[in-house]
């Protein structure tokens, strides 16, 4: 591969049609490795050979035959990309609660403590939001629980889950804000800001 000059940058000249096969082939066989090893889903797999594909193009103009082959110099750049993206932070997996799956992590959480000047805070706070969020509120002190609450509710998931939100943001309006404890289990309890 041959480098060429415009105005002062280097550009990678076209690859001949076994050094694209060649670069195709790696990418696909390392990020399939990569995927395995630390068991990234097929969407993600197919994101890591573009990003393969993306560095080595980038790093094309360095390669020079004289000091190693071409598929030695792509499976380095393969190498280093999948180490890149391997120290890139990514969010923690999860689960819905609502889920089948989620029903064993349900039942070995721990009760939370229970406080009782929440139901009190609880109570003055009702009194002064909507009535819509008044009614959810008081449904999840029926049921003690979200998920029993939703199960139990009318609505679809999506307005359920909207009015949750606008009830939480309500709540925190009235000062309540959620304050994690340190037990053997975390718990969760309600706090009034003064």
């Amino acid at each position: 591969m041959n480098r060429q000059q415009n105005n002062g940058s280097e550009l990678p000249q076209k690859w001949e049609k076994n050094q694209l096969q060649d670069a195709l082939k790696l990418a696909r066989i390392l990020a399939a490795k990569a995927a395995r090893n630390r068991r990234i889903a097929a969407a993600d797999r197919d994101d890591l050979i573009q990003d393969i594909l993306l560095a080595l193009l980038q790093a094309s103009i360095h390669f020079d035959p004289a000091r190693g082959s071409w598929g030695g110099f792509v499976t380095i750049i393969a190498r280093r990309a999948i180490a890149d993206q391997a120290r890139r932070p990514c969010a923690p997996p999860s689960i819905s609660l609502d889920s089948k799956e989620a029903a064993g992590i349900l039942r070995s959480l721990a009760a939370p403590a229970h406080d009782p000047e929440a139901h009190l805070a609880m109570t003055h706070a009702a009194n002064e939001m909507p009535e819509a969020q008044r009614a959810l509120l008081r449904s999840i002190f029926t049921h003690r629980d979200i998920a029993a609450t939703r199960a139990a509710s009318n609505v679809s998931t999506a307005t359920f889950y909207r009015e949750l939100h606008e009830l939480r943001c309500w709540l925190r309006i009235m000062g309540a804000s959620p304050c994690a404890t340190r037990t053997t289990h975390r718990a969760v309890s309600v706090s009034l800001r003064s």
